[in-house]
């Protein structure tokens, strides 16, 4: 039996506008960085300390370490959104932001991204969870996070902190998901930054 052209072209026009309807699913890509930096007034530094410090690559557990943005759903179950992503990859991100913060607050003579030949001390760190939490109708920023500061004479570590905090969400969205940890990783920077200067200026 032969279909007439003029079936064909119906077939065709309801085949492209059912899928023009459809709205594009756009991926979404989210940011790590602070509102504000640590400035100098609030660690009471007058002037800067006398050394130099590398700030490395954190490192990330492989679970989180990805672009795709990770949200519990269970004590030990996870998923990953499709359309919400990283817009860089996780460790680099927190690097750079951890970087920024303490370049900024003036705390170090020399501040470098990497590695130098000449650091004093190294800053180092591991992030054991980065993910969103949803809890009934409730849905929560997690970080785990930890810092190293390292003696780069003999590679000892001379001050360790370690933070795990959750934080309501109140917009329930993910950029405020995005917000919230950047809010986490600066006050988690102020915390250690706090116990380092402690550190060396009772040396």
């Amino acid at each position: 039996m032969k279909i007439k052209p003029i079936v064909i072209m119906i077939i065709f026009c309801s085949i492209f506008i059912i899928g023009c309807s459809k709205k594009a699913m756009i991926r979404k890509y989210y940011v790590l960085e602070p509102d504000t930096l640590i400035t100098s007034g609030d660690l009471n530094i007058s002037e800067p300390l006398p050394y130099s410090v590398d700030i490395r690559e954190f490192n990330i557990a492989k679970a989180f370490g990805q672009p795709r943005i990770a949200v519990r759903l269970e004590s030990h179950k996870i998923n990953y959104y499709y359309y919400h992503l990283w817009a860089t990859h996780p460790s680099s991100a927190i690097t750079y932001m951890v970087f920024r913060l303490i370049e900024g607050c003036g705390m170090f003579q020399k501040t470098v991204l990497g590695f130098s030949i000449d650091s004093d001390y190294i800053v180092t760190g591991n992030v054991h969870k980065l993910e969103l939490i949803e809890r009934e109708d409730d849905l929560f920023a997690h970080l785990n996070i930890s810092y190293n500061f390292i003696d780069n004479s003999d590679d000892k570590v001379i001050v360790r902190t370690n933070s795990n905090r959750e934080v309501k969400l109140k917009e329930k969205s993910i950029n405020d998901f995005a917000s919230e940890i950047s809010n986490l990783i600066k006050e988690t920077t102020y915390d250690f930054l706090f116990k380092v200067n402690n550190y060396l200026q009772s040396k």
